[in-house]
């Protein structure tokens, strides 16, 4: 058992390296090299780096720029939270400065800098940064940046959602970049790698479902209620069912969250409860309170 675990986790990494190999390509192919900045730390090193007249690599730049973040991260989450973060954020940092020379290269030789084409580098740019970014997030980590600001500002008593939080931080940033690079045009091809970005994620982590429900069938029901809802802050729904093969009583949990919060769902459910039962189903339309609104059209 403690061999497969090993495995497993060996596996978990290398995949994480995969992810960040991925979005390292789609940073030295299509974004950095023709200045855009497609938010979060990434694009706050980009600036950083043409500021210093490539005086320090961009990789470098990233794990130097997020090492604040890291220090603050480590105080206030925790080793374990942090681990894989460092992990995942110093790994995309070496793939981008050992392939640099040759990615960019490829990209000089290849790619044809004008209008139409700077659109076609923020859309693939981005594609391949939200797929990395994606797989990283798959696997309960992420690259720090503004994934981590967020949750620092939320862990502060700041009262935005993540999403919220991602969004004024990848915003800023963005902004920056079109100040310092005095042109309007950088930055909205930059708010297009950023949309197609975030698009990207979306659909390793949810397919084309936006969201999940989770059935959670449990002996321990309310101490997995209570950790969901502190740890992770989701809403949940506890109804009465009874057990046919057993004939007993128990609690049903049901939770609908965004897809990237199952994996920490299914993690506290199997700490609480080992032998609790879990089905987890896509669903296609939810509105609401955390979600989207009802439709003005519907009487």
């Amino acid at each position: 058992m403690k061999a497969k675990k090993i495995i497993s986790t060996i596996g978990s990494y290398l995949i994480i390296a995969t992810g960040a190999g991925i979005a390292a390509a789609g940073i030295n192919i299509f974004l950095f090299p023709y200045r855009i900045a497609p938010g979060g730390i990434t694009g706050l090193a980009t600036i950083v780096y043409y500021l210093l007249d490539d005086l320090i690599p961009l990789g470098l730049l990233i794990i130097a720029l997020n090492l604040p973040l890291f220090i603050a991260g480590i105080i206030k989450l925790g080793w374990r939270f942090m681990l894989r973060t460092l992990y995942a954020t110093v790994s995309m940092s070496i793939i981008i400065d050992l392939t640099a020379p040759f990615m960019i290269g490829l990209a000089s030789r290849h790619l044809v800098s004008g209008d139409n084409e700077m659109m076609l580098f923020s859309l693939f740019g981005g594609a391949l940064l939200g797929i990395g970014m994606g797989i990283i997030f798959r696997f309960d980590a992420t690259t720090g940046g503004t994934d981590l600001m967020a949750e620092l500002a939320k862990r502060g008593g700041l009262n935005l959602t993540m999403g919220q939080a991602i969004f004024i931080f990848d915003a800023v940033i963005v902004i920056m970049a079109g100040v310092f690079f005095k042109s309007l045009i950088l930055a909205l091809y930059a708010i297009i790698a950023v949309i197609v970005a975030s698009k990207a994620v979306d659909v390793i982590l949810e397919g084309f479902s936006f969201s999940k429900g989770m059935f959670i069938i449990s002996n321990h029901s309310e101490i997995i209620a209570q950790r969901i809802l502190n740890e992770l802050e989701r809403g949940l729904t506890g109804f009465q069912g009874t057990g046919k093969y057993t004939n007993s009583n128990k609690e049903i949990l049901f939770c609908v969250a965004r897809a990237k919060f199952i994996p920490g769902i299914k993690k506290i459910v199997k700490e609480s409860d080992p032998d609790a039962f879990v089905v987890v189903t896509n669903v296609h339309e939810v509105l609401g309170a955390g979600f989207r609104g009802f439709d003005n059209k519907i009487s």
